[in-house]
């Protein structure tokens, strides 16, 4: 069984941010999370993020369309990651992953594929099967998947939110992920 997180009232923005399509949503005073205080995350033990509700809502925000705004989440806990650390480089897939999807809604599809494989080689580097988590495998094949997604999608950039990838992210987690965290 996979980790569900279900957002809440309040927790879906007004719109799938989109460059140039619109608002910034941290610059713009038009911007859904405008005037709202960055993430700060403590990088003193990694595995205790498992237990903090915004691990979870970048994922359901991700399986929901939003893609900007996962890649904001996890960059938060991305940029307290030591380097050279495995979970840095799951971080870093997940935003390429993130970046590949926002790319597709801007119809440049050619560089969300790149990105995608970005992704994968990052995720090269880890060492172990599983990282906070995550099944690398199963991220590896959700890749695979999601890059002839984009390469044969259809996206609006003006849609509020349009979801690039069929499957949900959420199944590649462990099941010892879905039994850590009392959100």
């Amino acid at each position: 069984m996979e980790r569900e997180y279900i957002l809440k009232a309040g927790e879906t923005p007004a719109y799938a941010f989109v460059p140039g399509h619109w608002p910034h949503p941290e610059r713009s005073p038009d911007g859904h999370s405008y005037g709202k205080m960055p993430l700060a995350i403590c990088a003193d033990r990694p595995e205790s993020w498992l237990k903090r509700k915004e691990w979870w809502l970048a994922v359901a925000l991700f399986d929901a369309g939003y893609y900007w705004e996962a890649h904001e989440v996890w960059e938060a806990f991305w940029v307290a990651s030591p380097r050279g650390e495995d979970h840095r480089s799951l971080l870093g897939g997940l935003i390429q992953v993130a970046a590949a999807a926002v790319k597709a809604r801007q119809t440049h599809e050619e560089q969300g594929s790149r990105l995608l494989l970005r992704a994968l080689s990052k995720w090269d580097t880890i060492s172990t099967s599983a990282v906070l988590g995550w099944e690398i495998a199963k991220l590896r094949s959700y890749c695979d998947r999601a890059r002839d997604e984009i390469l044969e999608g259809t996206f609006d950039p003006k849609s509020r939110v349009q979801r690039v990838y069929s499957g949900l992210l959420a199944r590649c987690l462990t099941d010892e992920a879905s039994s850590s965290s009392d959100t």
